[in-house]
């Protein structure tokens, strides 16, 4: 990724805590060296959280568009979240995302209830 793309907020984000992963509620924020996991993936996986029996909700951030997505991932077994994870390297994200940063996600993930 080009570093000049970064928005001073995600350069901020990136050089705190590489290691550490956050809470925010029941989302988990990815530590800055664990968001890419492959170069094919269209977005970088910065928050996630466990909606129980394989399934997940992840957070990407478009570091193209600098817009936001929550993508359904995984699955009940490995054929659904196969084909979940395929879905996305291959089409991306079927949203316009959402214009946002990392203090609003925070902040909406706090209000929300705990499960």
């Amino acid at each position: 990724m080009d570093e000049p793309m970064l928005t001073d907020e995600m350069r901020e984000y990136l050089q705190c805590n590489p290691t550490k992963d956050r809470l925010t509620t029941n989302w988990m924020w990815n530590a800055p060296e664990k968001i890419r996991r492959t170069y094919k993936e269209p977005g970088y996986a910065l928050a996630y959280t466990d909606l129980g029996m394989g399934h997940w909700n992840i957070l990407y951030w478009n570091h193209i568009s600098n817009r936001w997505h929550i993508r359904l991932m995984g699955g009940a077994n490995g054929h659904s979240a196969t084909d979940r994870y395929t879905d996305m390297i291959t089409n991306g994200f079927k949203d316009t995302g959402i214009q946002s940063n990392i203090a609003e996600w925070m902040e909406t993930f706090q209000k929300e209830q705990p499960y």
